[in-house]
């Protein structure tokens, strides 16, 4: 296991947690001092992982969850989250954004408007039937991954961190929505799940925004546009050492923001060249074209696609029709 002795009185150990998927393991992290035992994220909900888990936290003498301070969820994506019931039982607080409380909700209200949002989502960006049957059954093989929870402690943007005052909460979306790190501006340093990674671009996922009774009506997030925001808020930050939610220990996070934005630049410059070739397609014709070999994937590709139609939309370069309620895209000149 890694141990960082970012200060004399705080140690950051991280727990790598296997989680099944393509992405590798999950970074869990154990922040201590004293006798104040801080736990990010946990993992999926597979034996595996909570084996994991638990050896992880013994190797640092925790011997039970009962002995953590806290327990901190950066966002609430199933790999990240799904031990949460667990840790939770054992009398363990749960922090985290407000809106994480509704993917810790089990397979009511927050899993059922999103479901309704994607059914809405996919019919209106042209995806076909097979594909729309893939991504719904994806995210209900995700959901199995989960457990029903509470966030008993919602946090916001600059609250101080009760059990380690050193740290504050920062918003991050882009990947998700409701999302938080833990910054330490002292140390120069920040837990930020899945917001920055070193060898992959993290995806801004459109997600449902709420305040509709029924998913199938919700707007949808500009995610990408969110997550560029949020990227270059984090780059102006005294930032020395960032801890991700997969991988390594990022060392140079600055120049890591500017390469992933330059590089969403590019993507940007070749969705618009696809828009000027081909108009009059569908979102998802767009994702298909862009991503051939990732049709495996449904969802994340779509998601990728319409972060670049929604910069280019609202830089005025290309332009939406809807008919028999399906979305195409020409550009406003060629």
């Amino acid at each position: 296991m890694a141990t960082v002795q970012s200060s004399q009185a705080l140690e950051v150990h991280c727990l790598p947690v296997p989680t099944g998927f393509a992405v590798g393991d999950m970074n869990a992290y154990l922040l201590q001092r004293a006798d104040v035992y801080v736990l990010v994220d946990n993992g999926p909900r597979r034996q595996e992982s909570l084996t994991a888990l638990e050896k992880g936290l013994r190797e640092h003498g925790i011997s039970s969850f009962s002995k953590l301070s806290a327990l901190v969820l950066t966002h609430g994506h199933v790999d990240h989250v799904g031990l949460t019931r667990k840790i939770a039982e054992a009398g363990v607080p749960v922090y985290a954004h407000p809106g994480v409380s509704s993917w810790l909700d089990g397979w009511e209200g927050g899993h059922i408007y999103r479901t309704r949002f994607y059914e809405a989502l996919y019919q209106r960006c042209g995806m076909p039937q097979n594909y729309q049957e893939m991504a719904q059954k994806e995210f209900f093989l995700l959901q199995k991954l989960n457990d029903r929870s509470v966030v008993n402690v919602p946090v916001h943007d600059g609250m101080t961190f009760e059990w380690l005052p050193e740290f504050q909460f920062i918003e991050v979306p882009g990947h998700a929505q409701a999302a938080i790190a833990l910054y330490h501006p002292e140390e120069e340093m920040m837990i930020i799940g899945d917001q920055l990674i070193a060898r992959i671009s993290s995806n801004a996922l459109v997600e449902p925004l709420p305040g509709e009774a029924d998913g199938f009506l919700a707007k949808r997030s500009k995610s990408l546009l969110d997550y560029r925001n949020n990227l270059k808020c984090i780059q102006g930050m005294k930032l020395r050492t960032v801890y991700p939610g997969h991988g390594n220990v990022i060392d140079n996070p600055r120049d890591l923001i500017a390469k992933r934005l330059e590089e969403q630049e590019s993507r940007r410059d070749k969705v618009l060249q696809m828009v000027r070739t081909k108009p009059m397609q569908t979102a998802w014709d767009y994702a298909a074209a862009y991503f051939p070999h990732r049709l495996d994937q449904p969802s994340l590709i779509l998601s990728e696609i319409l972060g670049y139609l929604d910069w280019l939309v609202v830089d005025g370069e290309i332009h939406i029709v809807e008919k028999q309620g399906v979305e195409y895209f020409y550009c406003s000149r060629t």
